[in-house]
């Protein structure tokens, strides 16, 4: 879980600071089993001389790979009861970064071999996660001071 931080921006100390409401949204591609905040309160109160308060959200650490998903919250006053009140800014998004997935690479950066070994085999492995089936990919050479040539 991690804290956002919502907090009142003023060059005077705050002496009356009403509930403001905090509602957050289900847009993007983040969906309920994702996140969750901690509390299912959908308001925030800042009492006399409190000038900031955190929402805790926890995040789902799940075994799908589903590549980078988004939710934003947003901060209003529904009630609009204080008209001289401002959100600056008002939307903030969180992008949650997947861990899984699949990575496949050369099991080396690296070879060195003597002209007469004749044939090289190189390793390509999936370093990261597994394949579900089949996987076909293309290789390329590319000359650097060695000259390949087609057999």
């Amino acid at each position: 879980s991690f804290e956002i931080s919502v907090a009142i921006l003023s060059p005077d100390p705050v002496t009356v600071v009403p509930d403001v409401t905090f509602e957050y949204s289900a847009n993007g591609t983040a969906g309920d089993a994702d996140y969750s905040p901690a509390s299912s309160l959908n308001f925030l109160n800042f009492s006399n001389g409190i000038n900031e308060t955190f929402i805790t959200v926890s995040i789902t650490d799940d075994d799908l790979f589903e590549g980078t998903e988004t939710f934003s919250y947003t901060i209003s006053d529904s009630s609009l009861s204080f008209k001289y009140l401002t959100f600056a800014p008002d939307v903030m998004t969180v992008n949650i970064i997947d861990n899984e997935g699949t990575r496949i690479g050369f099991a080396h950066s690296e070879y060195v071999v003597e002209e007469s070994v004749g044939v090289v085999s190189v390793l390509v492995s999936v370093l990261h996660g597994e394949l579900d089936g089949n996987a076909t990919f293309r290789v390329t050479t590319v000359n650097g001071t060695a000259v390949g040539y087609a057999t």
